[in-house]
């Protein structure tokens, strides 16, 4: 995508050293966005926590609800101190 060209270095920047705590929970299958940008970001920083989702698709939130909440609170836990 033209976009993702443009943008990648100030993207991954932002990603590398984001100015405010930021997880990533993702469904693996996403063919646009899937498992490969997980490996990315994991490969670009192990500061951001992540959280796979090995059967899920392009849109979490509607296909693992209950999955995508749990890991909002276990990012929020993260936060403990902060």
């Amino acid at each position: 995508m033209a976009d993702r060209r443009q943008h990648a270095a100030r993207w991954s920047a932002v990603i590398a050293r984001p100015p405010c705590p930021i997880g990533l929970t993702n469904g693996l299958l996403d063919p646009v966005s899937g498992g490969h940008l997980v490996d990315y970001v994991a490969q670009l920083t192990g500061a951001v926590p992540i959280w796979r989702l090995p059967s899920v698709g392009h849109y979490p939130q509607t296909e693992a609800p209950q999955t995508v909440l749990d890991s909002y609170f276990a990012f929020r836990q993260t936060m403990d101190g902060h």
